[in-house]
């Protein structure tokens, strides 16, 4: 194991693992990081859909057995983060919190990145011997990879076309409070370049929401009343600006701080920006225009937007909102179907598509993960994942394989640790609200139970309205 040292405030921990076997070479410090940056990607014209479609072939999927319990067969136990309690006399000086934790798998499956409170980027391995939910050797989830952020981190993503066969695909962005976005290469830990963000006075910003575009050639970060775009082949300061307001006084345009970016799969050059102010813009890629503004009722801020796979429906989910909406943005611009679930909180909930796009998953406030099937609206499944908060849960993309994270932000300053038969805190009592909160900050695999057969592709996506 080595670690690293990249400046700000920021270490590097590299394990050994059987897919990350390079070994870590010398330090890249951000001034040294601004040459061209070279990245695998299909090779094809952003802007014309013409140019990506493609046959028609049957898609493969898994018809998963939902009155069957899924197995758990991979976790990081209870306590992923380190000092997840601190005691009342450690927390005098300043305040403690439970850490929460959000997780995103890389597009080939082969790994899974974790953001936590404790401001730690982690990535894990999924187990080679994991492959669905007969596999008999539960195993145990440890990090290959941390980095250790000087700041809280606001957002992070994996490159579209990750994958470990191509050691130049492997890598993420990842945006933290006054720092640049970063680009760490996930086999060696090294930062491979840094894109800034400038504020008017010259400092500076993070976005607080970022991503890649559908083609992997340029990164989409949000500001407050902007979205900021970058080369992902030219890093440094150079970008475009693209305003969703006119001015801070006007009523114009899309206003409040960007929360959420995502592209339509289709390859139209449309793409959905979220805000805390309760809206959903769309846009066109190719001249960055607002299409169409979609008003979010429910919640006090969108906090995740995600396209159907076959770009006709659009997803959202909002902060203190205890549903998903599903949108018709081809033709009425609706709400066609709502999908229920427990968040009224103010932390971060996401939910997931499969594959096929028939079925999705998301978290609850409770401990719960619940799947649904978007063809005819209904719950199909809901089981017990953690003890805490479940703010993530997202299928594997080729395996009947789903990732869980849970965690959530507890004030400890008045919390009484409660400890497990192991010596491990497994709860704390608080005194002044008299109440017993279970500590669950992990990461599990879970596999659903199936049976193979072919569907038909041209049904997988279909919503039928409530």
């Amino acid at each position: 194991m080595a670690d690293l040292s990249m400046g700000d405030g920021e270490e590097i921990t590299v394990e050994s693992a059987s897919q990350h076997a390079a070994e870590p070479a010398g330090l890249f410090r951000e001034e040294a990081v601004q040459n061209d940056v070279e990245l695998s990607a299909p090779e094809a014209d952003p802007i014309d859909p013409v140019a990506h479609e493609t046959q028609q072939h049957p898609v493969y999927s898994y018809p998963y057995t939902f009155v069957e319990v899924p197995v758990e067969l991979a976790s990081t136990g209870r306590t992923l983060c380190t000092n997840a309690v601190s005691t009342r006399v450690a927390a005098t000086a300043a305040r403690d919190f439970l850490r929460s934790t959000f997780v995103k798998a890389s597009n080939d499956g082969s790994c899974i990145l974790s953001s936590t409170s404790d401001n730690v980027l982690r990535m894990f391995e999924k187990p080679a011997e994991i492959v669905d939910f007969s596999t008999t050797v539960s195993s145990s989830l440890s990090p290959v990879l941390t980095i250790d952020k000087a700041e809280t981190v606001y957002d992070f993503c994996w490159y579209p076309f990750m994958t470990s066969l191509d050691p130049s695909t492997c890598c993420f962005l990842s945006s933290s409070k006054d720092h640049p976005v970063h680009m760490w290469d996930a086999y060696t830990g090294q930062m491979r370049c840094s894109y800034a963000a400038f504020d008017h006075l010259d400092q500076v910003y993070a976005p607080n929401a970022l991503t890649f575009n559908l083609f992997g050639t340029k990164i989409y970060c949000g500001f407050n009343n902007l979205v900021q775009v970058f080369d992902v082949h030219r890093p440094g300061r150079d970008s475009l600006r693209i305003p969703t307001t006119p001015s801070k006084k006007s009523r114009d345009g899309q206003k409040g701080l960007v929360s959420t970016i995502a592209f339509n799969p289709d390859a139209s050059g449309l793409y959905a920006v979220g805000s805390y102010s309760k809206t959903v813009g769309l846009y066109d890629e190719r001249n960055d225009e607002l299409l169409q503004l979609l008003r979010i009722e429910e919640g006090s801020g969108v906090t995740q937007a995600t396209f159907s796979v076959d770009g006709m429906y659009l997803y959202t989910a909002s902060r203190k909102s205890n549903q998903i909406e599903c949108w018709d943005i081809r033709n009425t611009g609706d709400i066609l179907a709502t999908y229920a679930r427990a968040g009224d909180t103010n932390q971060r909930i996401s939910f997931h598509l499969d594959p096929s796009g028939r079925y999705l998953i998301t978290g609850h406030q409770h401990g719960d993960v619940s799947t649904y099937d978007v063809k005819t609206n209904q719950l199909v499944q809901n089981f017990r994942a953690h003890n805490d908060t479940v703010s993530a849960a997202v299928f594997h993309p080729t395996l009947p394989l789903v990732a869980s994270c849970s965690g959530q932000r507890r004030d400890t300053m008045r919390a009484v640790p409660m400890h497990a038969e192991d010596g491990s805190v497994s709860s704390i009592y608080d005194e002044d609200l008299d109440m017993t909160y279970d500590i669950d900050c992990s990461i599990k695999i879970w596999g659903l139970p199936w049976s193979y057969s072919e569907i038909d592709p041209s049904s997988a996506n279909e919503v039928q309205v409530a």
